[in-house]
């Protein structure tokens, strides 16, 4: 349990320093960076390299399809944006607790 205050702590102090550079990109630009090309992009890339890797090591020989390949980096990116939007909520949460006047962006 211990390690677990001190996790969120370590994240919360990160968030003090950086939310305000963060925020002042805006919301959409936010989610944009760092859910849809942060986590989407890069869990969906690393998706496919674990798929080449399966295949290989099994020798399954499955064909992958364009089809297959568009949907899902659809489904890794609008993941992405749900991410990005509670990433962003999450942070203003805690951003708010230690500021709760004066910074708020318009």
């Amino acid at each position: 349990m211990a390690k677990e205050t001190n996790r969120k702590k370590k994240y919360n102090e990160m968030v003090y320093e950086n939310w305000q550079a963060n925020r002042d990109l805006g919301k959409r630009k936010f989610v944009i960076r760092f859910g849809v090309f942060s986590w989407g992009i890069g869990t969906f890339v690393i998706y496919w390299i674990l798929m080449m890797i399966l295949n290989a090591v099994t020798k399954a020989n499955a064909q992958f399809t364009i089809y297959q390949f568009l949907m899902t980096l659809a489904f890794f990116m609008i993941f992405g944006v749900i991410y990005g939007i509670i990433l962003w909520h999450r942070n203003e949460k805690i951003f708010n607790t230690k500021y709760p006047y004066g910074k708020k962006k318009k």
